[in-house]
């Protein structure tokens, strides 16, 4: 993917990065938790922290940072 993100514009680089931090992360947590219910809260941590970058009050997570960035810089609707 990083060399994929070569061809992007720099100023659009991180902002695809952040998206696939995001995409990974989201991801990962079926392969990290042996338990549903944890599953669940972790994707409702998620939940809330989109909600948290947008309203310009990301948590303090250098992926929810990122997206931030990227929603306030690009207009990135919840879409």
């Amino acid at each position: 993917m990083f060399a994929a993100s070569l061809f992007v514009p720099d100023r659009s680089r991180k902002h695809l990065l952040a998206l696939r931090s995001f995409n990974i992360e989201t991801l990962m947590i079926k392969e990290q938790t042996t338990s549903s219910l944890v599953g669940r809260m972790r994707m409702t941590w998620w939940r809330e922290a989109l909600d948290q970058a947008y309203a310009g009050n990301p948590p303090a997570h250098p992926t929810v940072a990122m997206l931030a960035d990227a929603i306030r810089e690009r207009n990135l609707t919840r879409r």
